[in-house]
């Protein structure tokens, strides 16, 4: 939509276009320079509570879930760990599900309860150490 395409993006553009930039000149110089390049990204700045509910389970993945924004989303929300916590969270998922007693309702709920109870405190962990973190760099 135009809301996230080019077009948008003067207001934000304005903010920064006299800065100066690492590799010499304005910001607005490199800017003007690669027009074709200008996007706009959603950032979610929060960590969910509803990871799960009946047989579905909400699972953070690269490479296939929302696309490249949900991709930057979830490298600046944790820190640049994403890789490591994607396969951290596909090995709890995958044995929350392979010691399931059964495949009932109950125990799927039972198994996405166990994964939610396992990571959730880490990424809440992860989240509010890059939040901070963003603060001081930027």
């Amino acid at each position: 939509s135009a809301k996230w395409g080019p077009e948008s993006n003067e207001t934000i553009i304005k903010e920064f276009e006299n800065e100066s930039c690492p590799w010499g000149g304005m910001t607005g110089d490199m800017i003007k320079a690669t027009p074709d390049r200008i996007s706009r990204a959603f950032l979610e700045e929060q960590v969910f509570k509803s990871w799960y509910h009946e047989r579905t389970i909400y699972w953070r993945c690269c490479n296939g879930g929302g696309g490249e924004t949900e991709e930057e989303e979830y490298n600046v929300s944790t820190g640049c760990q994403r890789a490591a916590m994607v396969f951290q969270d596909a090995i709890v998922l995958a044995n929350c599900l392979y010691f399931m007693l059964d495949d009932s309702p109950k125990s799927i709920t039972d198994a996405s309860q166990e994964y939610y109870r396992q990571r959730y405190d880490h990424i809440q962990k992860v989240y509010k150490d890059s939040v901070n973190m963003s603060r001081l760099t930027y």
